[in-house]
């Protein structure tokens, strides 16, 4: 599925088809389409550089000046000669780069009304469904081809005269591609690869696990790598570079468009929105599951709004504060009391827990004498996922001290009871 979501204050711009939209946000359950503009060809991608949108299509881009969100209007336009696809875009700095069949095209937009190609790299042409691209700063660029088993460094230093600096091979298709820092990470053919690129001209390989299913998205954050794949969501443990392993895995339906993570939460859209909290990145649980029929592409989120293309804008809020699993109660089979996490933990943690049926649920904190020290929910609950969070806190809204505490879940029949420790 074809097009962009960029939310920016007030406003969201969608490019889809052949159209950008803008709606006004101020009001998430009445997200007003104030403006439009037809740009005649099929917009691929659509990337943002302060009151301009530069909308990417096959052969060219178009640039609407969005300073009134109302009156979106179109300021230049500029055509590759002999290009006929494009699989993405990029700004960085000063210049657009343009994914194309078999060329890398930079065009300059320092001044809008003026865009002009300065450069192109060529690569060998291929199917641009196996396409992938990652950057890792404003000099190097990282361009993956699934097919050709190729990883190029493109030096982009001088726009003018891009290069190739250094190549990494692998043995079998690849999909997923993030760069960060000294180190590049790639999945391919059922592998999860970490490279040393501090030395561009030379990566290294230098850790490695199996991991099944090829990636659709990859993502990392701290010691921690996401990747969605058609077999599911896995998340793997990278503190060690040399000695990657895969620490989790869980099943969910095909899902590939877009992945973005945020905080406790990754999002995933394709067939359908699903968010799969990894707070505790060991025991990532599906949280949220929405779907109406219809296949999501764009996606992205900001608060606890998620906002997503299906042909139109579709805005969905998403409360981290007490969530649940919409997904058929025929899904959850057991009573699940989760271990907290962090744990050790300084100030927070959370404490996650499932239940099978409607229940008379109370969730309570104890001492290490049996005190009790804070009540975390009291009530009825449905038969889904819940997470509540745990401030260090007791009834009176006073900090407690150091040491050993108990959580005690209540449901029904069902009791269990856990251990956290609390430092200062």
């Amino acid at each position: 599925m074809d097009g962009d979501i960029i939310i920016s204050g007030e406003y969201a711009y969608l490019s889809t088809g052949d159209e950008l939209y803008i709606y006004n946000i101020s009001d998430p359950e009445n997200p007003i389409k104030i403006g439009s503009f037809f740009v005649k060809s099929n917009v691929r991608t659509m990337a943002m550089s302060g009151d301009y949108a530069i909308l990417s299509y096959a052969t060219g881009i178009s640039v609407i000046d969005i300073s009134d969100p109302e009156d979106p209007v179109k300021v230049s336009e500029l055509h590759h000669e002999g290009i006929y696809s494009a699989a993405g875009s990029q700004i960085i700095g000063d210049y657009l780069y343009r994914f194309c069949y078999d060329d890398l095209i930079i065009v300059d937009i320092s001044d809008p009304y003026n865009p002009f190609e300065v450069s192109r790299y060529d690569y060998p042409p291929l199917f641009l469904d196996h396409f992938h691209t990652s950057y890792l700063d404003e000099n190097h660029l990282f361009i993956s081809w699934c097919r050709s088993h190729k990883i190029a460094v493109i030096d982009i230093s001088d726009p003018y005269n891009p290069f190739e600096a250094g190549v990494v091979e692998h043995p079998d298709a690849g999909r997923g591609l993030f760069a960060r820092d000294d180190h590049l990470y790639f999945d391919y053919g059922g592998n999860f690869t970490i490279y040393n690129i501090s030395d561009l001209s030379n990566p290294v390989e230098i850790g490695k696990c199996e991991s099944s299913g090829h990636a659709r998205g990859l993502y990392v954050s701290g010691n921690f790598a996401y990747k969605t794949s058609i077999t599911g969501f896995h998340v793997f443990d990278i503190s060690d570079p040399s000695n990657p392993h895969e620490i989790s895995h869980i099943d969910i339906e095909y899902c590939s468009y877009s992945l973005v993570v945020k905080g406790n939460y990754a999002y995933m859209s394709g067939t359908g929105i699903k968010v799969i909290d990894i707070s505790n990145p060991a025991e990532p649980v599906q949280v949220g599951y929405y779907y109406n029929g219809i296949s999501f592409g764009a996606l992205d989120v900001s608060g606890d709004l998620v906002f997503t293309e299906d042909y139109g804008l579709t805005i969905l809020r998403f409360d981290p504060g007490m969530q649940f699993d919409d997904k058929t109660d025929d899904t959850i089979s057991d009573y699940v009391l989760y271990d907290n996490f962090p744990n050790p933990f300084n100030p927070e943690t959370y404490i996650r827990f499932r239940i099978s049926e409607q229940s008379n649920v109370s969730l309570k904190i104890y001492n290490i004498t049996g005190q009790h020290v804070k009540t975390l929910y009291t009530g009825n609950l449905e038969p889904r996922y819940y997470r509540f969070k745990w401030n260090g806190t007791n009834n009176r809204g006073q900090r407690v001290g150091s040491g050993v505490y108990i959580y005690r879940l209540q449901a029904g029949n069902f009791t269990q009871t856990k251990k956290m420790l609390l430092i200062k």
